[in-house]
C-alpha cells in the first residue's frame, strides 16, 4: 500500500517537477526481431515459424521522478513469418509474409540504479501501422489479395541493462510485443481465419541526455 502511494504522488509530482526538462533523454538503437503469426482456422490454431528481421527504434525518456519516466517510442519493424497459403499448418520453408511497420509506443519505464548496471523494466501500449506488406515463394514474389488492415495494437515490453559510457548511456535491450487485435479478419472466408502478429527482439544502442545535464 505504501508502495502504491509513492508511486500515485510520483506520478503527481510530474506538474511540479522542475528537473524533468534537464533530465530528458534521447535514445537511438538498432537490432534483430523474431516475429511470428498466429492463425486461427475454423476451430484449429496454427502458429507458423518465425522471421527473422532488423529494427530500428527512436524514443524519449521524460522523468517524472528519480526512478519513473514516461517513454514515447518511434520505430520500423519487420514481422510476418513461413507459412503455406493454404494453412494446413506451419513448414520448414515455402511461403513467407513479410509485414512493414511504423511503431509507436508510449511506455512506463521504471530505473533501478546499481554499482556497475542500471538496470530497467518498460511497460505501455503500442500501435503498428502497416508500411508495406509481401508474400514470397522461395525468394520470388506473388500476388497477394488477402485484407490486412491499417493498424494493429498490442502491448509492448522490454527490460534492459544500461552502463555510463563517458557522457552517455550505453544500452541492451530485449522487447516482446504481444498482437492482441485482429490483422486479417476475413467476413467473406467460408472459414473463419483470424491473424495476430507477434514479436520478441534483442537491440542494442545508446541513451544523451538533451537539455541539461546526463541522468
Amino acid at each position: 500500500m505504501i508502495r502504491t502511494t509513492e508511486t500515485v504522488l510520483c506520478i503527481l509530482a510530474l506538474s511540479l517537477s522542475t528537473q524533468a526538462v534537464a533530465q530528458t533523454t534521447l535514445s537511438l538503437s538498432a537490432g534483430l526481431a523474431a516475429s511470428w503469426q498466429t492463425t486461427k482456422l475454423s476451430s484449429q490454431r496454427y502458429t507458423t515459424h518465425p522471421l527473422f528481421a532488423p529494427s530500428a527504434n527512436i524514443a524519449v525518456d521524460i522523468p517524472i521522478c528519480s526512478q519513473w519516466t514516461i517513454q514515447p517510442a518511434f520505430g520500423f519493424i519487420q514481422k510476418g513469418g513461413d507459412f503455406p497459403l493454404d494453412y494446413t499448418g506451419p513448414s520448414a520453408g515455402g511461403y513467407t509474409l513479410r509485414i512493414n511497420e511504423l511503431e509507436i509506443a508510449v511506455r512506463a519505464r521504471y530505473r533501478k540504479t546499481g554499482k556497475r548496471l542500471d538496470t530497467y523494466l518498460a511497460l505501455g501500449p503500442y500501435a503498428g501501422f502497416l508500411l508495406s506488406k509481401k508474400i514470397t515463394n522461395n525468394g520470388q514474389t506473388i500476388d497477394d489479395n488477402s485484407p490486412y488492415r491499417a493498424a494493429e495494437f498490442g502491448l509492448s515490453l522490454a527490460p534492459g541493462i544500461e552502463m555510463h559510457v563517458k557522457t552517455a548511456l550505453l544500452f541492451i535491450e530485449a522487447k516482446y510485443l504481444l498482437g492482441i487485435t485482429q490483422v486479417n479478419d476475413d467476413a467473406n472466408s467460408p472459414v473463419l481465419v483470424k491473424n495476430r502478429l507477434h514479436s520478441a527482439g534483442l537491440s542494442a544502442g545508446f541513451r544523451w541526455p538533451i537539455g541539461g545535464k546526463k541522468e
